[in-house]
């Protein structure tokens, strides 16, 4: 099961409430599951509020 997000915005940039904070993005992929749907990963990219 996957989790829901901690963030919720219209995609950036046309968020207005928040920016690109850097250059980067950390990446993390779980072990493949069974599953397909059980599979889980991430994309992290940091933000600043405006």
């Amino acid at each position: 099961m996957v989790p829901p997000p901690a963030f919720s915005c219209v995609p950036l940039p046309a968020c207005k409430a928040y920016r690109l904070a850097g250059n980067y993005n950390i990446e993390m992929y779980g072990p493949p599951a069974e599953k397909p749907e059980d599979t889980y990963s991430e994309i992290r990219i940091p933000i600043e509020k405006v």
